[in-house]
């Protein structure tokens, strides 16, 4: 029995197990950009699956064209998409422009454009033992194994960067994840349809199709592990929170900060990197205020206008009045906090000079009282002695007619 004519069912098991996770991002009825593009990722890697299944399987060489044709371009947009999902996971400021998108997909999408015109470039394919494989020498071939690479590269990069930079052993969890997932096609990947083909060696089929799916499986895995798509930001959440001035934190079901705007940052003196995945009640001086906020969030669904204070990176904290209110989906699961908060430290000393002048103002009435009252004994005691002066003269005058 020849194993090699059994090789395409690795691509066709891909290709089933793509179909799934498809269906299962469908199924979390997500919103969330990171949740669109891990989508499309799926989606580029069924139509990369399905042509590399049709380049096994072809049954001549005007198939097998075909099949190498709708491989490069599910290879196109699985390395874009791939660079977009790293970027968003690890917080980027980008993509968010237009420039942005436009430097993330427009090269992949003018290289789409000159393989499906007919004709423009050759796809070479060859016909091997298990089926059909790529022979393509044009330029143009070498300008997309570099723009898959480079953006494929640049997607690891920003992984193990956010890896280093953050603090937070949760978020160094789903980073490893990711740093795992895009490695094992990258090797494998550049082994068996670059190194190979280039050394001569055909007997082993490019398989880079099927390894990029263990990449897809492991951040489904992620997804359900860590909930990224349960309560991360829209960039309808972006643009609220680039538009409000109160400071706003997201807290998820495990009470950890999976969202803080920029504002409370440069109040507390801190990075992005260094509050993602902290404890909620780490920002508080006072931490067991915030257990006692939660237990009143789940009695009465939220809290308003409650005193607390933060703890900033000199230590010294100011105050904070904190709305807090309970973040539960469509099934009635928990899913996390939404606090809003405003600065009241120069509130607070504008109330505390306040009632220090209420206080003098206190004290002076006290003493004009105080001042009064001895005015008004005085003026009864001149009164009285007045008095018996009176008395004193109307005796002397009774002595004297006597």
């Amino acid at each position: 029995m020849d194993i090699t004519e059994y090789t395409f069912l690795l691509p066709t098991l891909s290709f089933v197990v793509n179909i799934f996770l498809f269906s299962f991002v469908i199924s979390r009825k997500s919103k969330s950009q990171i949740n669109l593009v891990f989508l499309a990722l799926e989606g580029a890697l069924i139509l990369w699956s399905f042509g590399t299944i049709l380049l096994f399987k072809a049954p001549n060489d005007l198939f097998a064209s075909l099949g190498d044709r709708i491989e490069t371009f599910g290879t196109i947009l699985t390395a874009a998409f791939i660079f977009h999902l790293f970027a968003l996971f690890t917080r980027q400021k980008f993509p968010r422009k237009m420039v942005h998108f436009l430097f993330l997909y427009f090269p992949g999408f003018v290289l789409m454009i000159l393989y499906a015109i007919p004709g423009l470039i050759p796809v070479g394919v060859e016909e091997v033992s298990w089926g059909y494989m790529s022979k393509e020498t044009s330029t143009l071939f070498y300008f997309l194994v570099g723009y898959t690479l480079v953006f494929t590269m640049a997607g690891l990069v920003l992984g193990m960067k956010y890896y280093y930079e953050t603090k937070s052993e949760q978020e160094k969890n789903k980073s490893r994840l990711l740093i795992i997932a895009i490695t094992i096609p990258l090797i494998f990947g550049t082994l068996t349809q670059l190194i190979l083909p280039l050394m001569g060696i055909e007997s082993i089929p490019p398989l880079t199709s099927s390894f990029t799916t263990v990449t897809a499986i492991i951040i489904a895995y992620a997804i359900s592990r860590y909930k990224l798509l349960e309560l991360l930001p829209s960039e309808t959440a972006r643009t609220i929170l680039d538009n409000i001035m109160d400071y706003l934190v997201v807290v998820d079901h495990e009470n950890k900060i999976s969202l803080v705007r920029q504002s409370l940052l440069t109040a507390l003196g801190m990075k992005e990197v260094d509050i993602i995945g902290e404890e909620i009640c780490n920002i508080f001086i006072e931490g067991d205020k915030y257990k006692e906020l939660c237990d009143r969030v789940k009695e009465r669904g939220e809290v308003k206008d409650y005193e607390i204070s933060l703890k900033d990176s000199r230590a010294t904290g100011f105050s904070v009045s904190v709305n807090i209110s309970q973040v539960i989906d469509e099934f009635g699961n928990k899913l996390g906090y939404i606090l809003v908060m405003r600065d009241i430290s120069e509130t607070k000393k504008l109330l505390d000079k306040l009632n220090e002048k209420t206080k003098e103002i206190e004290s002076s009435k006290l003493q004009l009282e105080a001042k009064n009252k001895e005015l008004e004994e005085i003026n009864h005691f001149l009164l009285d002695r007045e008095k018996k002066m009176i008395e004193l003269k109307e005796e002397l005058k009774k002595l004297k007619n006597k």
